[in-house]
Formats: structure tokens, sequence, C-alpha cells
């Protein structure tokens, strides 16, 4: 990405560079927390001060979204994306009643229900 954007790279629009400072932060952060890690002792202590910066990581995910929602969402309106939506709609009514049937599998139907949250989430948002 940086041979592309070459000296716009850092400078820029900011709602375009700053998530380029986001990544370089976050990768300089891995560095030095690993370089400090192997080191032990007083440098220990940095480590886990730097662990509480790792938490920036999460903003990659607003990056993500923000991606999804800025691309063209033109082919969620096509017969294809309508028909998978009903086939998951379909799908987690049976997931639900199969819930029913085997409550011991706790941890899988949890997995199931998020992946359709995610998926109904998106479907949601497209609408707005």
């Amino acid at each position: 990405r940086f041979g592309y954007y070459r000296k716009s790279f850092f400078f820029g629009e900011l709602n375009v560079v700053w998530w380029h400072w986001l990544d370089f932060f976050l990768v300089i952060d891995g560095v030095v927390f690993g370089a400090v890690s192997l080191e032990g002792g007083s440098s220990a202590r940095l480590a886990g001060s730097l662990q509480y910066l790792r938490i920036l990581r999460y903003l990659r995910v607003v990056k993500l979204v923000h991606t999804v929602f800025e691309s063209n969402l033109a082919w969620t309106e096509s017969d294809m994306f309508q028909t998978f939506i009903m086939a998951i709609i379909c799908l987690n009514a049976i997931v639900m009643g199969a819930e029913v049937q085997h409550p011991e599998l706790k941890e899988i139907w949890r997995l199931l229900e998020h992946l359709f949250l995610l998926i109904f989430s998106f479907e949601l948002a497209e609408v707005q």
C-alpha cells in the first residue's frame, strides 16, 4: 500500500491517512512489545504497560465496518442476496428447534447465534 500512496500515505485527507497511522502505530507497538518481552526483568513492566495500548487493535474492526459501508452495496438488492437472507432465516429457525432438543451443545448454539446475529445486523444496516 505504501507504494501505491507514496507521499500521501501519512499526509493527506484525514479520513484516509488516520487508518494508515493506526496501522503503523500497531506494527511499531507489536515490534516493541516483542522486543521488550524477550528481555524480561524491568522491561517486563514496560511490556505490561504496552499491552494496554494493544487494545487499539480493536479499532481495526471500526476500519472494516467503515470500509464496508463506504462501498457500493447495490448487490444487496439482488434476488440472490434476498434468497440468501431467506435461507439464513430458515436455517436460524431449524437451529432454534435443534437447540431445544439438544441443550448440551451450548457452545455450538452460541457460536451459531453470533453468526446469525452478524448476518442479520449487516442486512439491517444495509437497509438504512
